[in-house]
């Protein structure tokens, strides 16, 4: 919606001034081709969307009732990397068979490896996320937010979908001729699960609902009880430290020989109908033609191309994900070099109009293996790229850059644990609970009222979270924490609170 209001502003800013400048003189910009001529090879690079796709949290679990979701990111990445073989083979080949949630709460506390994928994805982008080129067709549409892989010889692999409580188990019967592609990357699964056991960073957890003995207070006769996944640290969290990040640009610094540079790149070589004009806060629009086409520095250091479809005659057929994403990610890239921790946070498919698709992919940052959140910017994302059928017709990036970190004042400070953060802002929650849940009016006093919210949290995860202080951009250590529809953002050390966002999905 933030996205949706943002562009209408945009667009409607640049109707406005493509009609006042209509009789402008056009830009002196001869040497300009000559010069974006001469780096043209620097904005051609071929990306590799596997690297772009994968998964937004790691949580594993060392039987027991003890997890983990907080330990050295080099092991996130080493999991991942010897996840992704066994992946391949299972999800090419293995048949598959539905789970119930009686069996999936049972293998969610073996042993084992949880990734939470940034957003549901199908089996086929799945399968495209582990760098496999098959395609599962007669899984059709189906989407799932986790994959579970056990960490027993057998190495079971589990596909869920956490919202819709639907799960798949793909068998463990191998095809001949691929024993050995699956049990290389599941023996390396175990040896580096072990190692996360034993690392001395690794941050002990367990299940709110081992914590909080949900089961015993919450289940009813002849009714299915689905336990709580979530998990929270029992013992002391290491210190985080806050970041300074600066934006990628400054109005102030960026040349008009950078900015036709960039102009270059949205329109090309031809520059003889190009208008450039200066707004009231600062911003430089370059509009192309009647504006047709626009390119945007904003004054809070974020680029914006737009483009006007061409509904009629010249588009071509709606792209599939894999073409559209490497078109997106290739467009995104001629603006310069990605950011470490760039990754794909949220895709949408839309249908706008009959044989008119919208696909839309949302970028995200991780730092120390920790996702940077945005919810609380005009745009929640660091980049955004807009396909129809199979033009580029929006493209926005808003990078920041790392400046200095600034360890927390009192380090020895614990991090507030989640059950005080509920205590802090009980009625805060208890309010937007009730708007979701009108029915639990009447049960509110009740004893377990408040264990049956604790049931309901969806997300509890460490993140960092971009806040702005008189201009100055700071990435914080936060808890998110998710209740039905409801987040909330909190500081890790005074429990403050950073963002509310009541009844909103998160991407």
């Amino acid at each position: 919606m933030l996205l949706e209001k943002a562009k209408s502003a945009v667009l409607m800013a640049l109707f406005a001034i493509c009609v006042y400048l209509a009789g402008q003189f056009l830009l002196e910009t001869s040497s300009i081709s000559a010069r974006a001529g001469s780096n043209a090879g620097n904005v051609q690079a071929s990306v590799n969307i596997e690297d772009l796709l994968n998964p937004q949290g790691i949580q594993v679990s060392f039987g027991g009732g003890l997890y983990s979701g907080h330990f050295d990111s080099a092991f996130k990445n080493s999991l991942w990397a010897s996840a992704k073989g066994q992946l391949r083979v299972a999800l090419e080949t293995s048949g598959i068979a539905e789970v119930g949630q009686t069996d999936w709460d049972a293998v969610v506390v073996q042993r084992g490896i949880t990734f939470k994928m940034p957003f549901s994805m199908t089996v086929n982008q799945i399968l495209m996320a582990v760098g496999s080129g098959v395609s599962r067709e007669a899984l059709g549409t189906t989407d799932f937010d986790v994959v579970l892989i056990t960490a027993g010889e057998s190495g079971s692999i589990y596909l869920g979908n956490r919202q819709e409580d639907r799960y798949i188990r793909f068998s463990t019967a191998k095809p001949e001729g691929t024993v050995a592609a699956v049990a290389a990357p599941a023996a390396d699964l175990s040896v580096i699960l072990s190692e996360i056991e034993n690392a001395e960073g690794t941050v002990e957890y367990k299940r709110i609902e081992d914590i909080f003995s949900l089961r015993e207070i919450l289940e009813k006769p002849e009714e299915v009880y689905r336990e709580n996944h979530i998990i929270e640290p029992i013992v002391t969290m290491p210190a985080l430290d806050r970041v300074r990040v600066s934006n990628e640009f400054s109005l102030q610094t960026l040349s008009e020989e950078q900015e036709r540079y960039y102009a270059y790149i949205a329109f090309g070589s031809r520059f003889d109908f190009v208008k450039r004009v200066r707004e009231v806060d600062g911003s430089v629009v370059y509009l192309y033609g009647y504006g047709d086409r626009a390119l945007r520095f904003g004054s809070e250091g974020r680029l914006e191309y737009v483009e006007r479809f061409e509904s009629s005659g010249e588009s071509g057929e709606a792209l599939g994900f894999k073409a559209s994403m490497t078109m997106a990610v290739s467009e995104l890239r001629k603006y310069g070099e990605f950011p470490e921790g760039l990754y794909l946070r949220h895709y949408t498919e839309v249908e706008q109009a009959p044989g008119v698709w919208v696909k839309t992919f949302q970028f995200g940052i991780r730092y120390k293996g920790l996702p940077v959140d945005l919810s609380g910017q005009s745009i929640p994302c660091a980049a955004t790229v807009e396909i129809t059928n199979d033009q580029i017709t929006y493209l926005t990036k808003n990078y920041k850059q790392l400046q200095r970190s600034m360890p927390e004042p009192n380090p020895s400070g614990a991090i507030i644990s989640m059950d005080k953060l509920i205590e802090n802002h009980y009625e805060l929650i208890l309010n937007d609970y009730l708007m979701m849940n009108p029915e639990a009016e009447a049960v509110k006093e009740d004893f377990g009222f408040v264990y049956q919210i604790l049931h309901d949290i969806t997300e509890y995860e460490l993140v960092y979270f971009l806040i702005q202080d008189n201009g100055v951009a700071t990435y914080v250590p936060a808890w998110h924490l998710g209740i039905g529809s409801s987040h909330y953002y909190f500081d890790v050390y005074t429990g403050r609170l950073l963002q509310h966002l009541p009844e909103q999905a998160v991407n």
